[in-house]
């Protein structure tokens, strides 16, 4: 058998194939005319179809012969008997093309509502996502601090006097939304102003801070001395902070200006907190004798500091049956270490014994 003539080929797959199924002929090209114009008066409909590629010749054809143009239509005619079932097809001239992937964006886009009037659960993935994407976002914004600060302020400054009835001023306060936000608070507190002496001044300036924290429905609170400026870290889901002077012999016009902040990064405190309380005249003998309440978180109290370089005095420490538990007596630059405030102590009572008034400090450590 030979496949080279091309009379042949369609008598040689017959005879391989046999009955097994239809076969569409394909008719000889030698012996069809060649591609020509439409000739006048003819039908261009019955030469070519809508598709320069559904027909490739120029006249009527011996067999049925499947194109494009067939397809398009929906059916195609296999021979005398025999019509190839209707394919619809997303090629047809009365249905544009539509980019898949443009359709479904498009499907996305108007998934918000179903016939039923409730999001369906794409639609609802897709807005979890996006909700997702903007939480990060917004944690993003706030670069580690806690969501409840985004927008607001977390300090101020101040300008106070040294005054017993006018107290302290606030200048800042903070509450977390909840208490998952507790986590280490950095505070710095210092001078928006120098101190320096000016002209005449009438009261010292003695600059300190009250400082209110907690979480989880309970909060701490500690007076610190505000000196040249000073910061620490505590754990919290709230915070406020007022800044004052303490009380001089009287009342003043002189100020001070003063500032404080709070953060979200812990920091490396390098210096101790103190707690400093004044007793500006201090008359010799028991009537003269003041009592000095010991600071919240007070554990040392460090050398006692007088004005009199002979100064001496006594200390007798109280419990809360305000009981004496110990007693000290210390003279100007004998103290050479710090006392211990044990946990029962509450107030220490200073009692001057040089002849002289004399002006005495009574510094505490903190534990903080």
């Amino acid at each position: 058998m030979s496949w080279d003539d091309g009379d042949n080929f369609d008598d040689a797959v017959i005879e391989l194939l046999g009955d097994v199924a239809p076969v569409v002929s394909s008719p000889n090209p030698s012996t069809q005319p060649a591609v020509s114009s439409p000739q006048p008066g003819v039908d261009p409909s019955q030469w070519y179809g809508s598709n320069p590629y559904d027909n490739q010749f120029s006249g009527p054809l011996d067999e049925p012969v499947v194109t494009l143009k067939d397809l398009h239509q929906g059916e195609a005619v296999l021979d005398d008997t025999r019509v190839m079932p209707q394919i619809e097809s997303a090629l047809s001239q009365h249905t544009p093309y539509r980019d898949p992937l443009i359709a479904q964006l498009e499907r996305f886009a108007k998934a918000g509502q179903t016939a039923g009037g409730k999001s369906d659960e794409f639609y609802q993935y897709v807005e979890a996502r996006r909700a997702e994407a903007q939480a990060n976002n917004n944690l993003a914004e706030q670069v580690g601090n806690p969501a409840s600060i985004v927008g607001k302020r977390l300090g101020g400054s101040v300008t106070v006097f040294p005054s017993a009835t006018k107290g302290q001023s606030s200048v800042l306060s903070w509450q977390a939304e909840d208490d998952s936000e507790t986590g280490p608070v950095t505070v710095t507190i210092g001078l928006a102003t120098p101190l320096a002496v000016q002209g005449t001044p009438t009261s010292a300036l003695r600059p300190y801070a009250y400082v209110v924290w907690g979480s989880y429905g309970f909060s701490a609170n500690a007076e610190l001395d505000v000196g040249r400026g000073l910061q620490f870290v505590v754990n919290a889901s709230s915070m406020s902070i007022s800044l004052g002077l303490d009380a001089d012999a009287a009342d003043s016009t002189d100020s001070a200006n003063l500032f404080a902040y709070i953060s979200f990064r812990p920091c490396v405190r390098t210096a101790q907190l103190m707690r400093s309380k004044y007793i500006d005249s201090l008359v010799t003998g028991a009537g003269g004798a003041q009592t000095i309440a010991v600071p919240n978180f007070a554990n040392y109290l460090l050398p006692v500091q007088m004005s009199d370089t002979a100064g001496q005095v006594q200390l007798d420490f109280i419990d809360t049956k305000n009981v004496i538990r110990y007693s000290l007596q210390i003279s100007n630059g004998s103290q050479g270490s710090e006392i211990p405030i044990t946990s029962d102590i509450v107030s220490v009572k200073v009692t001057g014994l040089s002849a002289a008034t004399q002006h005495v400090r009574l510094p505490f450590e903190l534990s903080m």
